[in-house]
């Protein structure tokens, strides 16, 4: 007999007497499971229109624990098998499973389908997909097939940079782990519905449209670097995830901490004229040190004992960028070369099998002789971050080292920190709470010195203060470097150690900044400043304008058309000055940005794809008459195939200064309008911090949060939803109305 356990488990009762001799059994069970249309989980139907038609693409997404939704099994990472696939589908339909097709008959208006035995592999991995869509091909210098899937929707010339990249990526690592792609083929498929921003399934990995195609006749170096970014990161999974995998959930940073450093580490390699560590700590540093901050924050690795809570490890800032970084501060204190063969023993060593944290340690030790637990395990295991108060003494620069919390907590925790100073120094690690720093050049040492270390430095002389901001305007530390002082000053002011004038006033001293990465900081630091004055009109305007001006020279510089000689640098450059001119309101940039508008206005997607956000944000706050500029954007954003003009039209409307066009955006919300449930988050939350509309659209969510509540239960990210509500927030009314939301809530164990 068989029965259901409360996380879906099959409890299976024999009842057979004294016939069953000792020895192996084999036991025949039929069973029969849901193809969901309400979730994103399990086997479920992505939907899209064709030709007038509504179609479906019935796909899987098993991570974490949805595989049982499907077929009865051992659903845990460690219970690796192999696997043997049949499947009847629609005859005429491609389908796609892990392995190449076996062997296929038709059977009436079916398709039998038997794929090759899969390798030794968790059963989240393991993925099926069948529907209307097409493909392009390539193959590696190995032989590897690469091939992007997308619905017959999608133009088919959208395919052809992510097949070619993903080939680029797969050479990459392959050549970079010194261990081969254990697979014959690695099939991209692009998923009109789709929860998380990609899965690494072995040999189908599944991604959002959003995340796999892109425009070739109306390139955006944005969405393509967004590509290329994501690719890097599920196909570095085929090795790290795939091919070695965590034991169990606890250690899912041995996924995803990786993936976050290494793509990162490709894409550099791969487009130098990025300068991606720059995109990298203008992003994943930004990101994980600004969620750091608070007592209650997850380590990295986190005790997992209940289903519920396996979701909840996926935080995009700590799990995957913290420990990405992490993993980079270790790459770079060891070197490359150590940490390049550590990996490929420990690939060697545990092929098809599972691991903890300890045998990536032992086998980095090896490569390196350097004793990585002493100095990693600290890292992943307590939450939070230091600061490094740097004081001048007469004996000597006195490092103190403490955690910076922007919460209450009287955590001793004590970290080992890497110094990572641009000059010699008497020791390069900080083990205790403080020591004493020896070097010639004490006065004016710059510790952390590309951004690697997960910690804040809080130069407390002024004359050292006054050396570092000499070093920031004479371009004599990296971009990455200026980024991170920037990024610390910001956290500083946030606790009170310093005034945001002064973050502002090291901004303003740094106009000669040539690289947009290290601009998006200081643009950052305008921004924190005009959430201090919200409400006061007048200041938010006159913070805009001295961020406008800050940047004119560099918008009559580089105007508004991207031009053939460009570097990714200058398109960066062009979108940021020009986007500084619209908000600050000058009249000519306004202008001009409508006069490109009205051009185009009833085809938004021949837009010049990366000015299009500023020219239609421009658009939603000054075209006339309004009401019909928002009902244009959301017929395009129904008609277009492109994800990417959907979130520029998102991005564009949630910018509104006109509280009555919530009445005009919220029908189109999931789960009855177009908006996707997926995409419902970033709606959300781009409303939910524009102050001009903040009212109005919380109203709204009070009034319908059974609606809106049950669209987002199901997600993956749900656990995220009260960071996206509550990060602008920053009076005690709207602290007042947050806990009434969530109160309700807050025994949820996903939700704590």
């Amino acid at each position: 007999t068989f029965s259901s356990g409360d996380y879906d488990e099959l409890h299976i009762e024999l009842e057979s007497g004294d016939d069953i001799a000792p020895g192996n059994h084999v036991i025949d069970i039929e069973y029969a499971g849901i193809i969901h249309d309400d979730s994103m989980l399990g086997v479920y139907a992505s939907n899209f229109v064709y030709d007038g038609k509504k179609k479906q693409i019935i796909v899987t997404q098993f991570e974490s624990h949805y595989a049982r939704e499907a077929l009865p099994c051992i659903d845990e990472p460690e219970a690796k098998a192999t696997f043997t696939l049949t499947l009847k589908t629609p005859k005429g339909e491609p389908v796609l499973s892990n392995m190449p097709i076996s062997k296929q008959n038709t059977v009436g208006e079916q398709f039998v389908t038997t794929f090759e035995q899969t390798p030794r592999m968790s059963t989240y991995l393991l993925a099926f997909a069948f529907g209307e869509l097409q493909s392009v091909e390539a193959t590696t210098e190995d032989g590897v097939t690469v091939r992007t899937w997308a619905t017959v929707a999608q133009p088919k010339s959208w395919l052809n940079y992510s097949v070619n990249e993903g080939v680029r990526v797969l050479e990459f690592f392959t050549d970079y782990f010194g261990t081969p792609f254990p697979l014959t083929k690695c099939d991209q498929l692009a998923l009109p519905d789709f929860d998380a921003g990609a899965m690494e399934n072995w040999g189908l990995v599944t991604y959002r449209e959003i995340a796999l195609l892109s425009d070739p006749d109306n390139r955006s170096m944005y969405t393509e670097q967004y590509v290329s970014l994501v690719i890097a990161h599920e196909l570095s999974h085929q090795w790290f995830g795939n091919l070695v995998t965590m034991q169990w959930w606890d250690d899912l940073w041995l996924n995803e901490s990786f993936a976050s450093m290494m793509e990162h580490l490709a894409l550099d390699a791969l487009h130098p004229d990025w300068q991606q560590w720059e995109l990298y700590t203008s992003t994943d540093v930004v990101s994980t040190s600004n969620r750091d901050v608070y007592a209650d924050v997850q380590a990295v690795r986190v005790d997992v004992d209940n289903p519920e809570h396996i979701e909840t490890l996926f935080d995009p800032a700590i799990v995957y960028a913290k420990g990405g970084r992490l993993l980079k501060m270790l790459r770079e204190h060891i070197g490359d070369t150590a940490f390049q063969a550590g990996l490929k023993q420990y690939f060697k060593a545990h092929a098809f099998s599972n691991t903890t944290r300890d045998d990536l340690w032992s086998a980095l030790s090896d490569a390196s002789g350097h004793t990585i637990k002493e100095l990693m395990d600290p890292w992943l295991t307590q939450s939070g971050m230091p600061v490094i108060d740097v004081e001048n003494t007469p004996d000597g620069l006195k490092l103190t080292q403490s955690r910076f919390v922007l919460d209450n907590s009287k955590n001793t925790a004590v970290w080992p920190v890497p110094l990572l100073t641009d000059t010699p120094t008497s020791t390069d690690m900080l083990s205790s709470k403080n020591i004493v720093l020896e070097s010639k050049d004490a006065n004016s040492i710059h510790l952390n010195r590309n951004g690697s270390g997960h910690y804040l430095v809080n130069y407390t002389s002024r004359a050292h203060k006054q050396a570092i901001a000499e070093k920031l305007q004479n371009n004599d530390m990296s971009a990455s470097g200026r980024i991170t002082l920037f990024n610390d000053a910001l956290l500083l002011a946030k606790r009170g150690d310093q005034s945001i004038t002064d973050v502002l006033e090291l901004a303003i001293s740094n106009t000669d900044e040539d690289r947009a990465a290290v601009w998006s900081l200081m643009s950052m630091a305008f921004g924190v400043a005009r959430s201090l004055v919200e409400g006061e009109d007048e200041s938010d305007v006159s913070l805009r304008k001295i961020y406008g001006s800050l940047l004119q020279d560099q918008f009559e510089q580089f105007g508004w058309v991207n031009q053939d000689d460009d570097t990714p640098n200058d398109v960066q450059m062009r979108v940021m000055a020009a986007s500084a001119q619209t908000a600050a309101e000058r009249e000519s940039a306004v202008k001009h940005a409508l006069s490109i508008y009205n051009e185009y206005a009833h085809n938004v997607e021949a837009l010049p794809a990366d000015m299009r956000v500023v020219i239609l944000s421009a658009a939603v706050q000054h075209a006339t008459p309004h009401e019909q500029v928002v009902e244009s954007l959301f017929r395009q954003y129904e008609q277009t195939t492109s994800a990417d003009v959907q979130l520029d039209i998102c991005s564009a409307l949630t910018r509104t200064h006109t509280p009555d066009d919530i009445r005009l955006i919220t029908p189109h919300f999931a789960p009855k309008g177009m908006i996707r449930p997926q995409d419902m988050f970033r709606w959300v939350a781009l409303l939910t911090g524009n102050h001009h509309v903040r009212a109005a659209f919380w109203d709204y969510m009070e009034q319908n949060w059974g609606q809106i509540h049950k669209v987002f239960k199901s997600s993956k990210a749900y656990d995220y939803l009260p960071v996206y509500l509550g990060r602008s927030l920053n009076t005690q009314e709207w602290e007042d109305r947050y806990e009434a939301l969530f109160n309700p809530y807050k025994d949820n164990p996903v939700l704590k």
